[in-house]
């Protein structure tokens, strides 16, 4: 949870708020490409420690999943020209399936 504070949130908080928040004409696009940068190297880590364990904190789902998904799911909405990411991908695939994460975030509309 704090990896999701202060690694992954602070480098989407400008894509989120620059492509979701700002009107098109105030945006900043060299802020907004910075944050994708910054978060797919957020991400990378992120990929590589779901290369060691099914989840993030290890093998079963925990609280440390929740937090680090909705992350995941801004990064995926908001980078759609975003490297693949492997282990991203397969933990992504199996939260998206888990009913609160249906009813709770993706039933929810983004914008």
């Amino acid at each position: 949870m704090d990896w999701q504070l202060t690694v992954a949130a602070p480098a989407l908080t400008p894509v989120f708020w620059g492509l979701i928040r700002t009107p098109p004409e105030k945006r900043d696009p060299a802020a907004i490409e910075a944050g994708k940068a910054k978060t797919l190297a957020a991400m990378k880590i992120l990929n590589a420690q779901l290369g060691k364990a099914a989840y993030v904190a290890g093998n079963a789902f925990s609280m440390g999943d929740i937090p680090v998904a909705l992350m995941a799911y801004r990064y995926r909405r908001l980078v759609p020209e975003r490297s693949p990411l492997d282990n991203l991908e397969r933990w992504f695939a199996g939260i998206e399936q888990r009913p609160a994460f249906k009813e709770h975030v993706l039933a929810i509309p983004f914008v």
